[in-house]
């Protein structure tokens, strides 16, 4: 089975936020993001816009409308070609 590519969002300026959030973390949940990244390269196509940590059941209303912001962002420049 062929492998999914995760992407990492990258701004207009070029930094990728989910990296830098990664870097952030301790050892332990890094660990478990980058198994969870496998995990996406095995069984889904996506584009990883954010990263923050859960401290609540529900999701923050902030977190979900950045999501949004970047995912419109990556398809309005993938689509005018200006996405490297």
């Amino acid at each position: 089975m062929e492998k999914f590519k995760v992407d990492f969002y990258k701004k207009e300026d070029g930094t990728k936020p989910v990296g830098q959030f990664i870097r952030s973390l301790d050892i332990k949940m890094k660990a478990k993001v980058v198994a969870n990244m496998h995990l996406l390269e095995e069984y889904g196509n996506i584009i990883a816009t954010n990263g923050f940590v859960k401290k609540q059941q529900k999701t923050p209303r902030s977190e979900i409308e950045l999501a949004k912001d970047r995912r419109s962002d990556y398809h309005r420049r993938k689509e005018a070609g200006t996405y490297e």
